[in-house]
């Protein structure tokens, strides 16, 4: 069978010199989906799976040499260039959107797009994917965020594939001390406010305990982040960040693994709100920390209670798990040993381009695109019962949009 040929569209406008030539050697301090689709196209051309393209705006962000990297020429629109080298490749996997809807209007019949869905989407986008004859699949990045839409139009067309991640150079454990790492972007949707609610209550448990920041409030690109949330996380922190125990890094690239091996346990979004998949959560699982989370949303699939962390029911039941392993070092490096282990067995680069590769060869075969997985989600929700029954029909999908929007709006308090 022919190698088939593939166009990633990457959106990288917001972003400038970045440099993902070699992304093995680390993630260089760009937000996860757009590290991903420099990786993950990088190791699909590199293990000969397909004749890879990326396609992107900006030529000051350069990717590996493994696949053919396409810039928009200087004065034309991406749309314009799409058009003139879409008929190249057997497929096309772009984020689904507001871009991706305005550039299918300048792309042919026969066109076959894959809808990588890095985000949850709402109701609209849903049906359009559903609707839209030249999206053959959407993939999305957890087998939760798949069920979450299993009320959708689109939900026929849907399958998943994990995001992967690079395994981290091994270290001494006993090298850990009494920290705690968040890593993520520093804005509302990513939830470190919440955190910064309860770190008061887990320093007061934990007196030693120090706690080490890795984010930025831009790192999804200029304006992600706000000056007034932060002042907002200092409120509860306290002006004397010192004394909180608490030390901001600000956005790192390969030097976050630094930080994170002097560190027993990982607190990625604590809210667990916006993660379709969490790569904070498989970084840090990677670099040996034990991991508390909520149980829902990406967390479903990225943290195994039993071998690489613990989900947390509530805001006390965080504060008391974080404080246990702080306060009982040999357990937590325990977990931090089984949990890298088990995310090295199920989210290396080698397995998850198998998983492409198998896609990519079903949709040419014209076979069904669905893995086995369970009839409902799995996680713990709010408003649960309308994911799990169909007694609203069309008003279901709204009306978890809405409630989201709801949690949404309240992070930011």
């Amino acid at each position: 069978m022919a190698l088939p040929k593939v166009l990633f569209i990457w959106d990288d406008s917001d972003l400038n010199d970045v440099n993902l030539e070699h992304p093995e050697k680390g993630n260089v301090g760009v937000g996860g989906t757009d590290f991903l689709f420099g990786s993950v196209s990088h190791e699909l051309g590199k293990r000969g799976i397909g004749q890879v393209a990326v396609l992107h705006r900006h030529a000051s962000n350069t990717l590996s040499k493994s696949l053919r990297d396409i810039v928009v020429p200087q004065g034309a629109s991406l749309a314009e260039t799409l058009k003139s080298v879409a008929g190249d490749f057997d497929f096309i996997v772009a984020r689904p959107g507001d871009q991706l809807v305005q550039l299918m209007k300048v792309l042919p019949s026969n066109v076959r797009v894959i809808a990588w869905a890095h985000n949850h989407l709402r109701g609209p986008m849903l049906k359009w994917l559903g609707r839209e004859r030249r999206v053959v699949a959407v993939v999305n990045v957890g087998r939760e965020q798949m069920l979450l839409t299993r009320l959708s139009a689109c939900y026929a067309k849907s399958t998943w594939i994990d995001n992967p991640v690079y395994e981290a150079e091994s270290t001494d454990g006993e090298r850990r001390g009494c920290r705690a790492v968040y890593m993520g972007a520093l804005v509302p949707s990513k939830g470190f406010l919440s955190l910064a609610k309860m770190w008061p209550a887990i320093k007061e448990a934990v007196p030693d305990a120090q706690l080490d920041v890795i984010g930025s409030v831009d790192l999804y690109g200029a304006g992600s982040g706000g000056v007034g949330y932060i002042e907002k996380v200092r409120h509860h922190l306290g002006h004397n960040i010192e004394d909180a125990g608490v030390c901001f890094h600000g956005k790192l690239g390969v030097q976050k693994a630094d930080v994170m091996n002097q560190a027993l346990v990982g607190l990625p979004n604590p809210t667990g709100f916006t993660e379709t998949s969490c790569l904070s959560a498989l970084e840090m699982s990677s670099a040996g920390l034990a991991l508390v989370v909520p149980h829902r949303w990406g967390y479903c699939d990225t943290v195994n209670p039993a071998q690489s962390g613990v989900f947390a029911s509530g805001g006390r039941s965080y504060v008391r798990s974080v404080a246990a392993l702080l306060n009982n070092p040999d357990s937590a490096r325990r977990i931090g040993a089984t949990g890298r282990q088990w995310v090295s067995d199920n989210f290396s680069y080698d397995r998850i381009c198998q998983e492409w590769q198998g896609l990519f060869q079903r949709l040419l075969e014209g076979k069904a695109l669905r893995k086995q997985a369970p009839t409902y989600p799995t996680g713990r929700y709010p408003h649960g019962l309308l994911y799990r029954f169909d007694f609203l029909g069309p008003y279901a999908q709204p009306l978890v949009d809405v409630t989201d929007k709801v949690v949404g709006w309240n992070m930011r308090r």
